[in-house]
């Protein structure tokens, strides 16, 4: 008979066998079997991730959000900053940014292109393939997936320049269960404050994180002001089957100063560009 961990309601469970002789008396040896069950059926835990990414042949990885909430998180460049071959450069210092993997789509200078952005394996970009990273919040996540090249057909054949899917925490997870308080502050207007908190039981969990992000920049015309509310709700509903549904909302409002020429900033670098703050 084989019972799957969670059938018994424990997270984690060894077993110690002891092996007899044919006589049926004497113990030869002693096997120990440990097992884990997942925290959660729905979303794979981080060692998950990495066994399963490790089975492709090609370029793909696994960024810990944990090791990146350490110090600022502040756009997807502190998140995704030291993946491999990915490059990201907000713009004018804004949380919207310029995203590249392996080069691809590197002409453009906002939105997407040829790239497959997801958050718990939902697209974040729009039928066109453009996208805004503003949905998206460095502070709420568990982990991110990246898949390079062609290793993201398996999220679309329009992905050839890759794919970045996010994995949010869930209340199961280190990063989601309990209380947790994040604040940053510096020059220029910035404050990032976050605030989560996770709860679990043996059949349901909730996590539930709420976030803002605001600045009033170096240069003129470059205040920003966003609001982020994103969670998660699961449950078991028996042996091996969990429902989870997700929810997000963002209120994100962003004036971009544009661009300037040598002489405009050398003249005044805080400047904004005439056209810029004419169409706000």
């Amino acid at each position: 008979m084989r019972c799957p961990l969670p059938c018994l309601g424990l997270a984690a469970a060894t077993l110690t066998l002891p092996v007899l002789a044919a006589d049926g008396d004497t113990p030869l040896l002693e096997v120990i079997v440990t097992g884990r069950a997942p925290a959660s059926l729905t979303v794979p835990d981080i060692d998950a991730a990495r066994a399963e990414l490790a089975t492709v042949p090609g370029g793909a990885g696994v960024v810990e959000a944990a090791d990146e909430q350490r110090g600022r998180s502040s756009t997807l460049q502190d998140s995704l900053g030291f993946a491999t071959g990915v490059f990201v450069q907000p713009r004018f210092g804004a949380e919207e940014s310029r995203l590249s993997i392996r080069g691809s789509g590197v002409q453009r200078t906002f939105h997407l292109r040829g790239i497959r952005l997801l958050q718990d394996g939902v697209p974040v970009n729009q039928a066109d393939g453009g996208g805004d990273f503003q949905v998206l919040d460095p502070l709420a996540l568990e982990y991110t997936e990246v898949w390079r090249g062609a290793n993201a057909l398996r999220f679309g054949a329009a992905t050839l320049g890759g794919a970045v899917n996010f994995i949010s925490p869930t209340a199961r997870s280190p990063a989601g269960a309990g209380s947790r308080l994040h604040f940053e502050a510096g020059s220029h207007g910035y404050l990032r404050p976050f605030a989560s908190y996770g709860a679990a039981d043996s059949q349901r969990d909730g996590y539930l994180a709420i976030s803002g992000f605001a600045q009033e920049g170096f240069r003129e015309h470059a205040e920003q002001e966003t609001w982020r509310l994103s969670g998660n709700w699961g449950e078991r509903l028996g042996a091996g089957v969990e429902n989870r549904v997700w929810i997000g909302a963002v209120n994100s409002n962003s004036e971009l100063p544009g661009n300037l020429t040598k002489a405009q900033m050398r003249r005044d670098p805080t400047a904004a560009a005439a056209g810029n703050v004419a169409l706000d």
